[in-house]
């Protein structure tokens, strides 16, 4: 069952990291490449409530990204990949990870789930192995590990509080 105040944590949630990350786009040296903050919010939800919060997080997170930031061809792979992330992320690191550590390396199940999902999508979307190949390691990558170090934090910060609330 899922109570009120956990509903509303995860709609503030996914608005919060939907906003940031349409605010603050870090560029990149290849044209059109952007990272955005959008794992750090799916991963504190993967940590702190769980398989299903991390899942519709990342689901919703990604799509309202994409369909916000005029990308709305893209919308649906960003909710599979994201919703994946927040999954896998949600499944082992809820009921394993006892330490900052543990919690950042069991995270690293994220990025192959990011980086084959949008390697798919690049081949699938635009057919063209260089842009994909481009986005690993110019976006996908650095995006993960910024996203897991970031949650990471944010987690041992607001960890008391966000317990309180399961």
């Amino acid at each position: 069952m899922i109570k009120t105040k956990r509903i509303v944590i995860l709609a503030m949630l996914i608005a919060l990291t939907v906003a940031i990350s349409i605010l603050l786009k870090i560029p990149m040296p290849f044209p059109g490449q952007v990272l955005t903050l959008i794992d750090c919010g799916i991963l504190l939800a993967a940590f702190a409530y769980g398989p299903v919060a991390g899942l519709l997080v990342g689901a919703l997170t990604g799509a309202l990204f994409d369909i916000l930031s005029g990308y709305a061809a893209t919308a649906l792979w960003s909710a599979g990949v994201h919703g994946l992330e927040g999954l896998a992320v949600g499944l082992i690191v809820y009921r394993y990870a006892r330490t900052s550590t543990s919690r950042a390396l069991m995270s690293l199940v994220a990025m192959p789930i990011v980086v084959a999902g949008y390697f798919a999508c690049d081949m699938v979307m635009f057919h063209s192995l260089p842009m994909a190949i481009t986005d690993i390691f110019a976006v996908n990558i650095p995006q993960v590990i910024l996203g897991i170090v970031i949650a990471t934090i944010l987690y041992n910060v607001l960890e008391k509080t966000m317990i309180n609330v399961k």
